[in-house]
């Protein structure tokens, strides 16, 4: 029995660059009505502020970058319990010292654009030849899309007054990169805040255009955790669910969803196999094996429900469930999308299922 809990990562506080600390952090994420969330303060931790935090499981992990060069390769490692600072400054020595740990390891914002006017410099990934060595990427970095739209000082105000005017969907060339990696093994997609909640400026005016509680309600990663999440706020039921949660994360049974246009939870994808058997997303399954893929909306959604096979879309139908009978080999996966100011913006994308000889 698989348990949805919905949560957010790649979190700053005032440990690095952040504004919040890590009991305001717990608190919006509370008011936001998430069941985790998980911090990663650039090349630093703080271990002793991980349990439960105003009913949130809040975890710690970490967002290691060489100093001497902030712009790029930026990874974040999660559930790996010690830390990695000191690797930091060698993106191949960081990598292989958070495996050791048994970190889980996602590549940040793998492609940044950064518009004329976000006065904010891209922090791309660059260690390509790296790639077989982490487990996952974040598919879907809200600061970094966001900033991606800002050409001029119209287009700013009007995004800061209106932003999800902005967001329409993790970058092309991401999604493209993911699904080569996952024809080499299995690569989970996660979604991260990269909150800050820093305060804008423009002229005279001030706004805190992202706070911690907005982004919370915005883009965040659905889990599918094993057991129930139970009700009592002890230790060893904290270290209990950090641990499901990140074996959840691993195993790829998690999806994204852009929560501000309509709440995902409830969104499913999975394989039933002519045995009577049901895998979930981020299962790998050997080929030639029958069964048909289903994908069902949250319950009274109106969505575009997308199957894509090997980064092509194969299949795309309007309304709450999706159907398709396996007939060959493929990499699948689902995007829902909804209708939103004139245009379908993506709404929820789902960890593959991968069926390979």
């Amino acid at each position: 029995m698989f348990t949805e809990v919905k949560g957010n990562l790649h979190i700053h506080t005032t440990l690095s660059d952040g504004t919040g600390t890590h009991a305001e952090v717990a608190a919006a994420a509370r008011q936001a009505g998430l069941a985790w969330c998980i911090v990663t303060d650039h090349n630093a931790v703080a271990f002793g502020e991980q349990g439960w935090r105003d009913g949130v499981l809040l975890l710690v992990g970490q967002e290691l970058n060489d100093p001497a060069h902030p712009h790029c390769n930026h990874l974040l490692v999660l559930g790996a319990g010690v830390d990695l600072a000191p690797y930091a400054a060698d993106t191949a020595q960081a990598l292989a010292a958070a495996r050791a740990a048994g970190g889980l390891c996602l590549i940040a914002h793998p492609d940044e654009h950064s518009a004329a006017y976000s006065g904010e410099p891209e922090i791309p990934w660059q260690r390509w030849d790296l790639a077989d060595q982490v487990q996952g990427l974040e598919l879907w970095n809200y600061m970094s899309e966001f900033k991606a739209h800002l050409p001029n000082a119209a287009s700013a105000l009007a995004l800061a007054l209106w932003p999800k005017l902005a967001m329409r969907g993790p970058f092309d060339e991401t999604l493209a990169r993911w699904d080569t990696l996952l024809t080499q093994g299995p690569c989970v997609g996660v979604a991260g805040s990269d909150a800050h909640a820093i305060e804008y400026r423009m002229g005279p005016l001030r706004r805190r255009v992202f706070g911690y509680e907005y982004l919370f309600r915005a883009v965040n990663t659905h889990a599918l955790i094993e057991g129930p999440w139970p009700s009592e706020r002890t230790d060893e039921t904290a270290a209990m669910l950090g641990q499901r949660l990140h074996d959840a994360l691993r195993a790829g049974r998690c999806f994204v969803s852009y929560d501000a246009l309509r709440d995902g939870t409830g969104f499913r994808f999975g394989l039933r196999l002519a045995s009577g058997a049901e895998l979930p997303m981020g299962s790998t399954v050997h080929w030639p094996a029958e069964g048909t893929l289903y994908a069902e909306a949250p319950a009274g959604a109106r969505a575009r429900l997308e199957l894509w096979r090997d980064g092509c879309l194969i299949v795309s139908e309007r309304g709450p469930a999706l159907t398709w009978r396996v007939e060959e080999a493929g990499i699948y996966r689902v995007v829902a999308r909804r209708w939103y100011a004139g245009a379908w913006r993506t709404w929820l994308l789902s960890n593959a299922i991968r069926l390979v000889g």
